[in-house]
């Protein structure tokens, strides 16, 4: 078990900056945390009062349901709410099971009651915390979105630069996605096969979309629907 510092959580959530000013630093000094290795990851089934905050890492929620699946990314500054330590159905009727991924060794800060009783005199965090709860909502929505799309190429692009948005890093001609993203994990992320996501892929890079990285994928140019102008501006506020 590791401690946390006030201005660890500063370093991976810049919006919740001005919050935190507002706070005593001994109100965050509590807060431990708890690592991962890549691959299969169990939930603690007694989970801290509010949850997690991912400190570096990424975390793969699959939920799965008649053979089918679908994933849900999480990065550094996203919470993983008490409740999603649930690893049975989400839904008492819908018999869907729940399982966690490790994509790469992952630390999180444990939010338990002392984090909790802290939020609790201070509406800014609440709302801070609440709007974190609600941007996972539009991403949710917008996969949906995606899916919806024919082209599984179009889905792709659309996905990528999503997660661009979340958790790249710009460079000179583009932005780099810093995770493995497997075929088999697009492919559940973009309701296709892994053989279509392949093609898709090598669609992409022949097009000079996107390129290989080391342990992740360049985004060349701008969104499909964004210039470059935009797409700077739009990755200043992720």
């Amino acid at each position: 078990m590791m401690s946390f510092s006030f201005e660890d959580i500063r370093k991976v959530d810049g919006d919740l900056a001005g919050v935190l000013d507002q706070m005593d630093p001994r109100e965050v000094s509590h807060l431990r945390g708890v690592t991962a290795a890549e691959g299969e990851w169990i939930p603690p089934a007694d989970g801290p009062g509010m949850g997690h905050m991912v400190i570096a890492g990424f975390l793969a929620r699959h939920v799965e349901l008649a053979g089918g699946s679908c994933i849900e990314l999480f990065g550094p500054g996203e919470l993983l709410m008490a409740a999603d330590n649930d690893a049975g159905d989400p839904f008492d009727m819908v018999p869907a099971d729940v399982r966690w991924t490790a994509l790469a060794p992952v630390v999180l800060a444990e939010l338990g009651g002392d984090f909790a009783r802290s939020a609790a005199a201070h509406p800014a965090l609440q709302a801070a915390l609440l709007a974190r709860e609600t941007r996972r909502s539009d991403a949710l929505a917008l996969r949906m979105a995606v899916i919806q799309l024919p082209r599984v190429s179009s889905r792709l692009n659309f996905l990528l630069w999503h997660l661009a948005e979340r958790f790249g890093s710009p460079g000179q001609s583009g932005v780099l996605i810093p995770i493995h993203l497997s075929h088999g994990l697009l492919a559940e992320m973009v309701g296709a096969e892994p053989a279509e996501v392949r093609t898709a892929l090598r669609e992409l890079a022949e097009q000079g979309v996107i390129s290989q990285a080391p342990r992740g994928l360049w985004l060349n140019g701008g969104p499909p629907s964004l210039g470059p102008q935009q797409t700077a501006s739009a990755l200043s506020r992720a």
